[in-house]
């Protein structure tokens, strides 16, 4: 059923693998997918096979770097940074068998996939939380924190009064 002519019947058997399939076999039938005609469908096994960090289709994602559809590049190159060092070698490998000018292609996704040091002066965790979301993050906490100050002077005030 993977090699389905219609796209909506190879998507309908894939979802059913999952269900009744061990990991490892879903696993392999998703990246029969990678060659699917459909870029959607593609982009969908990329995305499968890079969440569960699926070692043996890493060269196959490598490969989708060259694919001729723009949204199956992105999909290939976010999918390899997510794999992080799994992915490092493999791009590696293609950076150094590729033309000289396709292997910023394979060298850009290579140094974004490994994990940086944290900066100096700066934990770990401190580094993850720059950007917009961790504001939002940083932004939420303080709004709890003052809510959970105002529930407890609320709350002394209520035990303090005698109910009558």
């Amino acid at each position: 059923m993977l090699k389905h002519p219609r796209p909506r019947v190879r998507l309908h058997a894939h979802r059913t693998s999952r269900t009744i399939l061990d990991r490892q076999t879903y696993l392999h039938h998703t990246a029969v997918l990678l060659d699917d005609p459909q870029p959607d469908v593609t982009r969908m096994a990329i995305r499968t096979l890079c969440h569960a960090a699926w070692e043996p289709a890493v060269p196959a994602v490598v490969g989708m770097l060259q694919h001729s559809h723009p949204a199956v590049r992105k999909a290939a190159r976010e999918g390899l940074v997510r794999m992080s060092t799994s992915a490092v070698h493999a791009l590696r490998h293609a950076a150094d068998h590729a033309r000289p000018d396709r292997r910023s292609l394979y060298t850009d996704c290579a140094d974004r996939s490994r994990p940086r040091p944290p900066t100096a002066g700066r934990s770990v965790q401190s580094a993850a939380r720059t950007g917009p979301v961790a504001r939002t993050v940083a932004t939420v906490s303080a709004s709890v924190a003052g809510l959970s100050s105002r529930w407890r002077t609320t709350r002394a005030k209520r035990s303090v009064t005698p109910s009558g």
